[in-house]
């Protein structure tokens, strides 16, 4: 009686193991590697859930601007990355020049 019963346990693993996955509904297009190689674009066939929703424009465009600015490169800011983790930023400028800095105080860690 046990014996039976496990045999057919078995056998609807067996079965169940066995059966073909089912396919996707449409075949996702394989990330695409950007020319400098460091980051992964997402495939172009993604669903937007904001597509086709409309949002209210800005109450009042005109009054926006900079909370702070900081006077720490010479030349324009090329590139902006952020922390994860810390509350720190890092900015690379056209001047050949790196710096780190706190975040929301904008002091200056370090630089090279």
């Amino acid at each position: 009686d046990k014996c039976n019963q496990r045999i057919r346990q078995l056998e609807a693993q067996i079965k169940e193991l066995t059966q073909p996955e089912p396919s996707p509904k449409r075949k996702a297009e394989p990330p695409t590697r950007m020319k400098n190689g460091d980051s992964v674009w997402p495939a172009q066939d993604r669903h937007n859930p904001f597509k086709g929703v409309a949002f209210r424009p800005p109450s009042n465009p005109a009054g926006w601007g900079p909370k702070y600015t900081h006077a720490g490169h010479t030349l324009s800011i090329s590139c902006i990355a952020l922390h994860p983790n810390t509350a720190t930023v890092a900015t690379a400028s056209d001047d050949h020049s790196w710096k780190l800095w706190s975040v929301p105080g904008g002091e200056l860690i370090m630089s090279g």
